[in-house]
């Protein structure tokens, strides 16, 4: 049981940083398009890159959001409870969304249009209003 432990940190830990870098470049980069002091941005990719990480790797790397969502939000942020719950409202959405994805039945190959239509609807429209509400109510 042990080993197996040590073999899922061994996994885990490399893929949980991997996201959480990743995630805080894409959101850098999106901050350099912000409308608002810095901070309210037109388009959001890191929600794209921390769904299909949730979606190929299990709900594990929502730590790695969370901790690239904070790295961004806390210099940012009006404080640094604001920049938690942000941050927190960026790891529920992708979270929720692929839960409800997957309890559709949902293939990521999207070779079928009610997979594409699920993105859209589900992922995008219903889930990221979590992060949308949760952010713009602490900016409030």
């Amino acid at each position: 049981m042990r080993g197996r432990n040590v073999s899922a940190i061994r996994t885990t830990l490399p893929r949980l940083v991997v996201v959480a870098v990743v995630y805080w470049l894409a959101a850098r980069a999106s901050l350099s398009l912000a409308l608002v002091h810095g901070q309210v941005t037109p388009i959001w990719p890191p929600t794209g890159i921390a769904l299909v990480a949730v979606l190929i790797f299990g709900r594990s790397m929502a730590l790695g959001i969370f901790v690239g969502a904070l790295a961004v939000n806390l210099p940012i942020g009006p404080t640094p409870i604001s920049a938690v719950l942000i941050a927190a409202g960026n790891t529920l959405a992708p979270v929720a969304a692929a839960e409800l994805l997957n309890r559709i039945g949902f293939r990521r190959e999207l070779d079928r249009l009610r997979d594409a239509a699920a993105i859209i609807v589900l992922a995008a429209l219903v889930a990221m209003t979590l992060s949308a509400t949760v952010g713009a109510s602490v900016l409030v």
